[in-house]
């Protein structure tokens, strides 16, 4: 149908002169059935002085989303069309080299800016992909089901290992900082192993950074180029591991063989604190997370006089079912960091704070103040209101029925500071209901 619609507008240019808004839309077409002709015609006829065209930005925005060919996007962007100025868009149904000449073209640079500006925009996207995000179309969240997962990868795996042989037969010298990074997150990525073993193949793999590369490869639990890494690394390499693998038993078994990252040790704690607060910890990381704490841990505290526990509950992503893991004594749910704030303290304040009832029922006291004389019910009542009234209502069956009438430095209650947010807020039309609701539920 798209190349009948094409063919159509061809027809039509021909007999009579097309609107602004029909050549927008022969445009469209042209892309959609990936017709040079139509679209050059109609290039001839629209200046690209028309600015944005709707939610899709520039038509090099649309094409890149349709996976419209190289030859496609080069005439748009030889007629003046920009590429994304941030690259949230990659045509990477282009091959490297045509997509160093269309950068060329786009940025009006050089070969070797355009190959580091093409670097750069890999190294993003394997970055988003490194999130759980696809960048084949726009980045969206990948559906493990998705048929199409695999085949992407593949594709990806191919292109990146013909990046690899392109930049290996450069005559200059390229910006060895961006190949570095490309090097660790295609590391990360055991989908993306054929790539690696191209790249660690290249004169650009720096084997001083082997250490650093297994840390990628360990966070992104890619056993096979671990152990191509382990066979190519010194003592001083293995002294530069820092991280634990996220969920590959196998891996943790290797670290613990070759005495790195010991539970116990200064380094392997703050290996763990790394492991509990930058990235997602739930069933999967469990084994993991359970392998790699140690009972002297309990005692440690960062700069800041936090605990292992607050770290986790900064996390948004580390599941609250999993904080008993971290406590190891009941004086440790209610330490106390350098401003008086508890782990109580910064789940109310925090992304789950209707899990308060988790840490009260295991013995966490909710009368401490902060250095502010907020208690937790000030803290709950006070919030942005990301939680809803129910799950407020909830807490408060797991809070003393005292904490109500206490008064903060500026001599106001919890219900004090519950009004004036509801005041402040959209909410102050049902704030009466709302306060009687909450009233009611202490009595």
């Amino acid at each position: 149908m798209n190349n009948a619609i094409a063919d159509c507008y061809l027809e039509q240019m021909k007999t009579r002169k097309l609107s602004k808004r029909e050549l927008k839309e022969a445009v469209y077409a042209s892309i959609r059935s990936s017709n040079a002709k139509l679209l050059e015609a109609c290039m001839g006829k629209l200046p690209n002085s028309e600015g944005y065209w709707g939610e899709d930005g520039y038509p090099t925005y649309f094409a890149i989303r349709e996976m419209a060919s190289s030859e496609i996007i080069r005439i748009l962007v030889e007629s003046g069309y920009k590429l994304p100025y941030y690259p949230d868009l990659l045509p990477f149904n282009g091959t490297p080299e045509e997509m160093i000449s269309l950068l060329m073209r786009d940025e009006k640079i050089d070969r070797k800016e355009a190959i580091s500006s093409l670097l750069f925009k890999v190294n993003y996207y394997i970055g988003v992909m490194s999130m759980g995000y696809s960048c084949h179309r726009v980045p969206f969240r990948i559906n493990p089901d998705d048929e199409y997962e695999p085949c992407f990868f593949l594709y990806l795996d191919n292109w990146l290992s013909e990046l690899a042989v392109l930049l290996e037969e450069e005559e200059y010298e390229l910006d060895m900082k961006h190949i570095g990074i490309s090097v660790g997150a295609i590391a990360s990525h055991p989908e993306l192993i054929g790539a690696f073993k191209t790249l660690i193949n290249t004169r650009f793999f720096d084997r001083s950074m082997i250490g650093w590369y297994m840390n990628d490869a360990l966070e992104g639990d890619n056993e096979e180029a671990f152990r191509i890494l382990l066979e190519l690394a010194d003592e001083e390499n293995l002294q530069d591991i820092q991280v634990y693998p996220r969920t590959s038993m196998e891996l943790l078994n290797q670290l613990l063989e070759l005495n790195i990252l010991t539970p116990g040790t200064d380094k392997a704690y703050e290996a763990f604190r790394h492991y509990i607060f930058r990235k997602k910890v739930g069933e999967e990381e469990e084994e993991i997370l359970r392998a790699i704490m140690h009972p002297s841990y309990g005692s440690r505290r960062c700069e800041s006089g936090g605990t292992l526990l607050m770290d986790a509950i900064l996390n948004k992503d580390f599941e609250p079912w999993l904080y008993p893991v971290l406590v190891t004594s009941p004086e440790e749910l209610n330490a106390r960091d350098s401003k008086g704030r508890t782990a109580l303290y910064y789940l109310a304040k925090g992304d789950y704070p209707e899990c308060l009832g988790v840490l009260t029922s295991m013995g966490a006291i909710p009368f401490c103040i902060d250095e502010k004389g907020n208690n937790v019910l000030h803290i709950l009542l006070g919030g942005d209101w990301q939680i809803t009234l129910d799950d407020i209502v909830y807490d408060m069956g797991y809070l003393p029925k005292e904490l109500i009438t206490m008064r903060n430095a500026e001599g106001k209650t919890p219900i004090d500071i519950l009004a004036d947010r509801l005041y402040e807020s959209k909410l102050s039309s049902d704030g009466e209901a709302i306060l009687s609701r909450i009233l009611a539920s202490l009595s």
